[in-house]
């Protein structure tokens, strides 16, 4: 998996490889927040799981639409689902997250 940045950069790959959006955030020397997409090698993938893609790349989305919306019970349900997916690639992304929402529930208490 390859970590790219900026909109137009994950438009060009999507012709030839799955690129999904990660995390949006303010980088220093940065006027406007960039978001992170991970690049997925199509040879990354399994063969059983190509006919999925497509659904697990709407999940995928939506799941990082829920981390946008903070809404953690839907992230940590969407990861339920995606760890393994993507030959595995994204699994240390979903570790994260599920780290930090662990850490905001401690907080919390």
């Amino acid at each position: 998996m390859y970590i790219i940045f900026g909109k137009s950069q994950a438009e060009a790959l999507r012709e030839r490889h799955i690129v999904l959006e990660l995390e949006t955030f303010q980088i220093e020397g940065h006027n406007e927040p960039q978001t992170a997409y991970c690049v997925v090698q199509p040879e990354s993938i399994a063969l059983g799981q190509m006919p999925d893609i497509e659904r697990l790349s709407g999940l995928h989305q939506a799941t990082v639409d829920a981390w946008n919306r903070k809404d953690y019970a839907t992230v940590t349900e969407g990861i339920a689902h995606l760890k393994g997916s993507f030959g595995g690639e994204l699994d240390s992304f979903y570790v994260i997250l599920e780290d930090r929402i662990k850490e905001m529930t401690i907080e919390q208490c």
